[in-house]
């Protein structure tokens, strides 16, 4: 379940291709318009009573409005914030922990993914350049430190270069050095 918590929503909602997919229960409620974030206006006249969400192990329930609404599949708004006050919102973390019969309840919220390095191929980097999306290109290469593999590869590369060196001494070798 996807939520939102929306201090400028005055209600709770949720949405009914939600209320579909997991065959909730709904009961009439007196029509209402709903004034959406984009400006317009729908009308619902259904909501779930209190409905069950469950988040790692913890539960906590709510009356939520029906309203067509992507992409979440629910919000938390004023009514339900001021129903759980006082909280503990970490903002950096995403975490908020409030008290719910006794019990805290901690929700997480969605944390962006580490940074993540991938390939590009020649053509899209070409095509990236034309449209001026790229500003700089960095090439990076992971060498693991004290790696077994590139300490076996460097002293066979240092074997190789002092066979090349012996082979070809006369090549390699300074003649204003040699001894006489």
């Amino acid at each position: 379940m996807l939520i939102l918590v929306d201090s400028g929503s005055t209600h709770s909602f949720t949405s009914s291709t939600f209320v579909e997919l997991a065959k909730l229960h709904t009961v009439p409620t007196t029509p209402r318009k709903v004034k959406l974030a984009n400006g317009e206006w729908m009308l619902t006249d259904k909501m779930v009573p209190q409905l069950q969400c469950y988040y790692q192990d913890q539960s906590f329930s709510t009356d939520m409005v029906v309203l067509e609404m992507q992409p979440y599949d629910a919000i938390l708004g004023c009514d339900w914030l001021q129903a759980h006050s006082p909280m503990e919102c970490d903002w950096k973390n995403k975490t908020l922990k409030f008290s719910e019969q006794d019990r805290t309840i901690k929700l997480q919220g969605l944390l962006p993914p580490p940074p993540q390095l991938s390939s590009i191929s020649a053509t899209k980097v070409y095509n990236s350049t034309k449209g001026n999306d790229i500003l700089a290109f960095v090439l990076l290469d992971h060498i693991p430190e004290h790696s077994p593999t590139i300490a076996l590869e460097t002293n066979h590369l240092l074997e190789d270069i002092q066979h090349v060196l012996a082979v070809y001494k006369d090549v390699f070798t300074d003649p204003q050095v040699l001894p006489p």
